[in-house]
């Protein structure tokens, strides 16, 4: 498949761009409010928990739009569209570090906490649920992952092994991180003209 030589719409590029800096941005929302409930007390706790569920709300929109950004701009044969991919990608793995840091924290705490005798079981399924949260995350992320190998396929700097090799690591923890770093090196374009 060919690429065109038209570059992506400006108004694509900047909502891919807002829409992924918001999704990372809105991902620690809920553990800096929960932080500041939990650290002192509040003057009003319903709005608090008000300020909690609006964002548990919120993170997962901006997870499908992410998504559905992601799609829209791999299907799509613009010009720069690797390079937007490339730095979209990068972004969003690289942004969540700490929130997924955090998160195994929490993950480990609730499995030792279900071996506690009147919590048994209980701290397992809170963390079976982080995780499943936890992974949809990553998905929301791995969009670009996607759409960043697919564009580089394309454009023939990756073959169709790894093409596909970096969609499945995609999937899973700390290998997204890993291969996205590695994408972003295999994918960039060699200068064309004169050196």
């Amino acid at each position: 498949m060919e690429q065109s030589h038209r570059p992506m719409p400006t108004g694509l590029r900047v909502s891919s761009w807002i829409i992924a800096i918001a999704t990372i941005v809105a991902c620690y929302v809920p553990l800096l409010l929960l932080g500041i409930g939990g650290s002192a007390e509040t003057a009003s706790d319903s709005i608090l928990d008000a300020a909690i569920n609006t964002s548990l709300m919120i993170v997962p929109l901006l997870q499908i739009i992410n998504l559905i950004l992601g799609i829209i701009v791999a299907v799509r044969k613009d010009s720069d569209a690797l390079s937007v991919t490339r730095a979209i990608m990068l972004t969003y793995k690289l942004g969540l570090i700490p929130f997924f840091i955090l998160g195994g924290i929490i993950e480990v705490l609730c499995i030792i906490g279900g071996f506690h005798p009147i919590l048994v079981g209980f701290m397992w399924v809170i963390g079976f649920g982080l995780a499943i949260l936890g992974w949809l995350a990553v998905m929301s992320g791995s969009i670009w992952t996607i759409a960043t190998a697919v564009k580089a396929k394309r454009s023939t700097t990756i073959t169709s092994g790894e093409c596909a090799l970096y969609i499945v690591l995609s999937l899973f923890f700390v290998a997204d991180v890993v291969s996205s770093i590695v994408l972003f090196v295999r994918s960039k374009r060699p200068k064309t003209g004169a050196h």
